[in-house]
This record gives structure tokens, C-alpha cells and sequence, in this order.
């Protein structure tokens, strides 16, 4: 359920599905949320990200999907 959710946001977005990490930009873009938002959840934690080089973050295709799954388990809750 959440592999194809994560296509299905990735193809709306325009990017692809099969990228082994992403740049926060291009989460925000998969998410559907604001890069200061991403920005946020990476700082807190909440979306788990490291430093590629000095300045560039990056989020695992992994983390996403876990972030997702808890994100619909909390609404079916």
C-alpha cells in the first residue's frame, strides 16, 4: 500500500519513484508540503535525513516510506 502510494506522489510530482534518496525540495514536492516543512521534520527528527557534502540533505526512498506508513497508521487510528 505505501510502495504504491509512493509512486502514485512521486509520478504527480514528476520525479522518479526509483531514486535511492531525494534532496528535501524534491520531498517537499513528493510530499506535498512546503520545503520549510521538510526542513522542520528533518531538523526534529521526525523525517530522518544526512548531509550529503556541506550543505546538501538528502532523505533515503526508506525514511519516506516509513514516514508515510506511520502517517496513515495515525490516521486510522
Amino acid at each position: 500500500m505505501v510502495d504504491e502510494m509512493f509512486s502514485n506522489m512521486c509520478k504527480s510530482s514528476g520525479l522518479s519513484d526509483d531514486q535511492g534518496v531525494y534532496v528535501l525540495k524534491e520531498v517537499s514536492l513528493i510530499l506535498g508540503v512546503s520545503l520549510s516543512t521538510v526542513r522542520r521534520w528533518s531538523d526534529s527528527g521526525t523525517l530522518r535525513s544526512w548531509l550529503l557534502g556541506p550543505r546538501k540533505r538528502v532523505v533515503a526512498i526508506q525514511e519516506i516510506k516509513r514516514y508515510l506508513k506511520e502517517q496513515t497508521a495515525n490516521v486510522a487510528n
